[in-house]
């Protein structure tokens, strides 16, 4: 990434005392998109946690969702309008790699975290794609990334409160 652009976008997004974490939640493949996918609403348990800044790395359009996120949670992810992923993956590259954490499901972002050498937490649905693999934590792809499973088909909510226990520790960690 552009080492320029990312100190830039790193100073935009830190804040004192604070970790900051990119976060995709949504997939609009049409064939397994419905099967990854969760609503910004599901991941509240992760705003709950102090010490940590969410900057939206959501491919597409979020404003309706996020402000409807905050109006019904009164939390707040950081959307940066400097950054089109859609329009320039340099710029994208600059804006996960600013990141001290990307929590995403199975997707583009995650794989450029890896690439990359990001720390990043892969929220993945109970068949996952084959490059996944099975009953692993970790992945021969990236060393960077960690697996969060679901045991059973739909269950984001266990999938969740781990990736929060976690996130409470790494916080605690960085800090």
């Amino acid at each position: 990434p552009d080492q320029k652009k990312k100190q830039i976008l790193r100073q935009k997004y830190k804040k004192p005392k604070m970790i900051v974490v990119g976060l995709t939640w949504h997939s609009t493949n049409k064939e397994t998109g419905p099967q990854k996918s969760l609503k910004l609403q599901d991941l509240q348990r992760l705003f709950d946690i102090s010490g940590v800044y969410f900057v939206d790395l959501q491919y597409g359009v979020t404003e309706d969702e996020r402000t409807s996120f905050f109006n019904k949670s009164g939390h707040q992810i950081f959307h940066d309008d400097s950054v089109d992923q859609l329009k320039s993956l340099d710029d994208f590259a600059a804006q996960v790699a600013s990141m001290d954490l990307v929590i995403a499901i199975s997707g583009t972002t995650v794989h450029l975290a890896g690439a990359l050498g990001v720390p990043a937490w892969a929220m993945l649905q109970a068949v996952p794609s084959s490059k996944w693999l099975l009953d692993r934590e970790d992945t021969p792809w990236y060393e960077s990334v960690r697996l969060f499973r679901q045991h059973k088909a739909g269950d984001w909510e266990s999938v969740i409160n781990k990736v929060a226990r976690e996130l409470e520790i790494y916080q605690k960690m960085l800090n």
